[in-house]
């Protein structure tokens, strides 16, 4: 089923694909521009299993921002939006076959920092952030200052939490979620995320953790990827109809 997030776009599309792949890479089908009614415009491609899109816009082919929106895996994948004028825009796919099932809170630079949020920060997912955590609690002071504005707001302490949800901001910052709104409402998001008594993760979408009995991380499940479905049978080659039969030889002429 395909998806599709919406953000601003702009005229003069051109798509332009950088990979972060590993050893006989499957080749990234093109980026497909169409124009949608009432002035908007879609970028559509396709999906390889187990690959992770992170889009990029920009009025130049230097300065690149990435776009608040991550796509995983196969099928049909695309970004929308409505035209504000500008003569030009250029977008392309930054991806990327490091195993993952949650791209979201997957830590592609190994900072500590999903790279959701650092989407968000406007930061590059790949690029490790140096550790700065002045007030000690255990937080990014780069995120406390994005979600917070300042560092004072919160202290990652069991009576932190600024959208009283009932999660303290230290998880729902682990989780990559915004700790100053209430999400949950939001079935969907709530179930990706499971909790023992003492607040560890356990659970994450499809990944169960397990735990040894000093708290300490023994294993994590991942379930095996889905087996593709055989082909189906050929049809039998058609039999050609039979011909007519000749017509009966004349008699030969009695003399």
């Amino acid at each position: 089923m395909k998806t599709k997030r919406s953000l601003l776009l702009q005229l003069g599309f051109i798509s332009v694909i950088v990979g972060v792949v590993h050893a006989d890479p499957v080749p990234q089908p093109n980026i497909t521009f169409t124009q949608g009614s009432g002035g908007t415009w879609n970028a559509d491609w396709m999906g390889i299993y187990g690959r992770t899109y992170f889009s990029q816009g920009g009025t130049d082919l230097v300065g690149w921002e990435y776009l608040p929106i991550i796509e995983f895996s196969d099928g049909e994948k695309g970004v929308g939006g409505e035209v504000d004028g500008t003569s030009k825009f250029f977008f392309r796919l930054h991806y990327t076959d490091t195993p993952t099932t949650n791209p979201e809170l997957e830590d592609f630079a190994n900072d500590g920092i999903g790279s959701m949020i650092k989407v968000l920060m406007g930061m590059n997912p790949f690029t490790p952030l140096a550790w700065l955590d002045v007030d000690a609690d255990g937080i990014h002071d780069a995120i406390e200052e994005f979600w917070f504005g300042n560092l004072t707001a919160t202290s990652g302490g069991t009576g932190d939490d600024a959208d009283a949800n009932g999660i303290r901001d230290f998880f729902e910052i682990q989780a990559g979620e915004d700790p100053t709104t209430d999400q949950t409402g939001d079935t969907a998001k709530r179930s990706n995320y499971q909790y023992d008594s003492m607040g560890r993760l356990i659970a994450a979408n499809t990944v169960t953790y397990a735990f040894d009995i000093e708290g300490n991380l023994e294993s994590a499940t991942i379930p095996a990827p889905p087996e593709e479905a055989p082909p189906p049978p050929e049809d039998p080659p058609e039999e050609e109809p039979p011909g007519e039969d000749p017509p009966p030889e004349e008699p030969p002429f009695p003399f």
